[in-house]
């Protein structure tokens, strides 16, 4: 509807007062509402990455179909990302009217690629071994289990189930690793916004 006629949308909703009401019914039914949830979660209108970025800063309505200031928002560059580019840090400086060559701003962003790729690399590090426990956990489990069974049920024990069941704590442990990697990266980028 506000992609088809923006301006009777905008007079017949206040689209300025959605983000405020969809924190008030989460809060009431105590949900949280997803950081990158459609219009008003708090990344709706974050962009990062350095063509994409650069387009935005040029002309905003080739990749917004919707205008964040229609919804009491604001549009978010990103130079916090190994993929920024120098026109989003350049963008940054001048926003904050600093006034640096453009050797200086190309010089800021390939270090601040360097600081976002160690990063990630830690939060992966964190989530490896958080996986690591549980697959260790798993195996332990399945050890302990075969190894407090009496000798006739360890004879319904075949070697195939036996098997599956390490195949199982291995997934396990892999699940686990990105279930962890994705909340550490979700906690990260909510602490950085």
């Amino acid at each position: 509807m506000y992609t088809h006629d923006r301006a009777t949308t905008q007079r017949k909703y206040r689209l300025d007062h959605l983000r405020r009401l969809d924190m008030m019914v989460g809060e009431m039914v105590n949900v949280d509402i997803p950081f990158n949830n459609y219009v008003t979660g708090f990344s709706a209108f974050t962009h990062k990455a350095g063509i994409h970025a650069q387009a935005i800063l040029n002309a905003p309505e080739t990749y917004e179909a919707l205008d964040p200031h229609d919804f009491g928002l604001t549009r978010y560059i990103s130079i916090a990302h190994r993929l920024t580019g120098w026109n989003a840090v350049r963008a940054r400086a001048d926003q904050l009217c600093l006034a640096l060559s453009d050797a200086h701003v190309k010089a800021l962003t390939q270090h601040i690629k360097v600081l976002a790729d160690e990063r990630d690399a830690q939060l992966e590090l964190a989530a490896g071994q958080w996986g690591r426990c549980a697959n260790a956990l798993c195996i332990i489990g399945i050890a302990v289990l075969l190894g407090f069974s009496d000798t006739d049920r360890l004879r319904e024990f075949s070697y195939p189930f036996i098997a599956q069941m390490l195949m199982l704590a291995l997934l396990w442990g892999l699940w686990f690793d990105q279930l962890v990697a994705a909340l550490l990266y979700w906690r990260d980028r909510r602490a950085a916004a």
